[in-house]
Order: C-alpha cells, then structure tokens, then sequence
C-alpha cells in the first residue's frame, strides 16, 4: 500500500500535469480566431477606396462563397468606413494593409496575416515592361487559397462541378504565412471541352476564364469578344503570354535561318522551302 506521503506526492503530481494541461489549453485557445459562429456577428471585407479590379473581384468572391460555406450575409466596405465591434476581412491594399510590405512578392504571391481581430489578405502586383503585362493576380490566389483550404473545389466551369462545404463556425490558427513563388511561370488548360475548342458557346467560355483563375491558372483561352476579353482580363489580375504550339517560326525564324540552314524547312518537290521546319 502507499503510504500518506506517497500519495500527497501523487495528488501534487496529478494536480501539476492537470494545471500545465489547462494552460496549454488556454494558450491553444488564444492562438486561434473565429472568423464566423453562431453567436458571433458576421465579419466584414474591406477593400481599398481606389481598389483594383481584381481585388474588387478578390472580396465579391469571398463574400459569396463564406456566405454560401456559412449561410450568413458576408457584406463588403472600403476603407473609408471601417467597421466597428466585427472581426475584419482585410483584402488587397488599403489602410488597414499599408504597414504590409509586399514590394518583394511576385505578381502571383500573397501574404496571408491572421490576427485576433483581423484576417488580412494581401498580393504582389507587377507593372507593365516589355513583353510582360501588368498584373495584380496575388490577392484573387491568396483569397482562392484560402476558400481552398476550407474545402471549396472547383471540379469543372460549370456549377455542377463546383464543391462547397458547409459550416456553421470556421476557426484559424492565428500567424502570418507567405505563399511560395510558383515552380511554373505558364499554367493553362486545353481540351476536355473547357477550351475554345468544342464549339463553346460565349457564356461557356467566360465559364472556363473563371475557372481556370479559380484554380491558378493564368493563360487564358479568350471569349472572341475584345471589349469583355478585356474586362475579364482585368478582374482576374491579368495573364501570362507565351508563344507555344505553333510557335515554331518564333524560335526558328526563317529570316534569320533559311539562308544559313535551308537544311532546317522543309523538301518541297525536291528543293528546300522556307514553308515549315523540317520535322
């Protein structure tokens, strides 16, 4: 049997692991945030006065999905009206994020910043230079990765293949991460009917430019219309242009080679011919 020492010091044991456990529980519990419960009001975006394009698409895609993961209004502001007494949804650049420094982020990365009161997300952006487009797509990824990460899939273009769970409380772990630079510079789809390939009509192509932003993609496949292929262009942060396919004359000019390499084009009839390379 123990004796009475014995099991005071048992006691004094079992009483110190059940006080470092209730600590760690109380440090877990404040090392995370609830973005929307049951008993709490809902968050609200913010997004800068002068926000871009994409960035305004960045919080209408977030409003509309947390509404749709949650059952809840998810309303959005500019920064001209901050909000009081709710958690905040802070995207892109605005006054919330101005002590963010993003000048060392690619166009397609983010920096997400989970805060007790604040959920921030914020992209890199590039300006306009020879043979690259402008582009702000880093906000429109980090809000995509983030619906990524409670679950939503988007399958397909269509609303059948797209996948949105349900909850009724939604927790993060509080802390600052910044995404990876992509390991590819061009991501595009083609074929199995989501390219401009199977007879689509408008509509379904406009699907498939959604689409394939909502999964990182960034060489778009255009909808035929200048003037929508524009605004498109424009709330998805803009894309990547690259020759490829049929994209031989661009490596092998004939101007530059035919004269040098006639050897290179193709035997038409018995005599070289700078109609195509020879394959």
């Amino acid at each position: 049997e123990m004796s009475a020492t014995s099991r005071i010091v048992m006691l004094g044991i079992c009483f110190v692991i059940a006080s470092i456990s209730a600590v760690s529980c109380a440090v877990l519990g404040q090392d995370e945030i609830t973005l929307i419960g049951p008993d709490k009001p809902e968050p609200v975006i913010v997004i800068g006065v002068g926000a871009t394009p994409s960035e305004n698409y960045a919080a209408q895609e977030m409003a509309a999905y947390l509404g749709t993961i949650t059952d809840r209004k998810i309303t959005i502001s500019d920064d001209s009206n901050l909000p009081k007494g709710r958690v905040i949804i802070a995207l892109g650049r605005n006054k919330l994020t101005e002590s963010i420094d993003v000048s060392s982020l690619d166009c397609e990365q983010f920096i997400t910043d989970i805060q007790p009161d604040r959920l921030t997300i914020i992209g890199g952006r590039r300006d306009a230079k020879p043979g690259q487009g402008a582009r702000d797509a880093g906000t429109l990824y980090g809000v995509y990765e983030f619906l990524d990460g409670l679950g939503v899939r988007w399958y397909r273009p269509e609303a059948w293949g797209v996948h949105v769970p349900k909850m009724a409380t939604i927790n993060l772990n509080i802390g600052r991460t910044i995404s990876p630079k992509p390991s590819y510079n061009v991501r595009a789809q083609l074929g199995t009917g989501m390219g401009v390939f199977r007879g689509q009509t408008i509509d379904q192509r406009v699907e498939t430019f959604i689409w394939l932003a909502r999964n990182r993609g960034n060489v778009y496949c255009k909808t035929g219309d200048a003037a929508r292929d524009a605004l498109l262009d424009a709330k998805v942060g803009g894309g990547e242009r690259y020759s490829w396919t049929h994209a031989y004359g661009t490596i092998v000019p004939k101007a530059e080679f035919f004269e040098s390499n006639p050897d290179y084009f193709s035997l038409v009839k018995g005599k070289r011919e700078p109609v195509d390379l020879c394959l």
